[in-house]
This record gives C-alpha cells, sequence and structure tokens, in this order.
C-alpha cells in the first residue's frame, strides 16, 4: 500500500490487488470491460498536460479521445496499462 497525503483533507490509499480484494466482499472491476474510476489532475498548462500525456504514453498507456480545448480548459487523459482512466 502506498500513502500520498495531498493536505489536511485529502489523502489517497493506492492498494494492490491482493490487498484490495481483503476490503470487500464484492467483486474487483476488470478496468477492461468496466470503469471504476476516472482520475483527474490540474496542471497549469496546455503544455504540462501534453508532457504528462506524452510520458503516459511512452510508459504503456494509450489515448482514447483527442486533446479537447474549451477554452478556459483544456481536456486530454490516458489509459493506463491496467485499463484505468
Amino acid at each position: 500500500m502506498s500513502v500520498m497525503i495531498l493536505n489536511d483533507k485529502c489523502t489517497i490509499l493506492l492498494n494492490c490487488e491482493l490487498y484490495f480484494r481483503t476490503l470487500t466482499q464484492k467483486p474487483v472491476a476488470d478496468a477492461f470491460h468496466t470503469t471504476e474510476t476516472v482520475i483527474t489532475l490540474a496542471v497549469e498548462s496546455i503544455k504540462e498536460v501534453k508532457k504528462l500525456v506524452d510520458q503516459a504514453v511512452l510508459a504503456g498507456a494509450r489515448t482514447q479521445i483527442p486533446a479537447q480545448d474549451h477554452g478556459k480548459w483544456y481536456k486530454w487523459g490516458f489509459e493506463d496499462i491496467d485499463g484505468h482512466l
């Protein structure tokens, strides 16, 4: 398990699948067939978005939709090697 403390109100816990299975009696979602979570990151510029997505793709991720410029915000994402958005 990894713990990431963002601030005094937000902590993120990342669990391996074997441990995660001990936390629930329900089946664990198969991210290639269902969406179990969407994680969103905010960065300061379009350049940072492109850099983040490019690095993810180099590490094995794949983009699902083209980048979208909505004027006030810019959106582009990727699916990681396990199928998570």
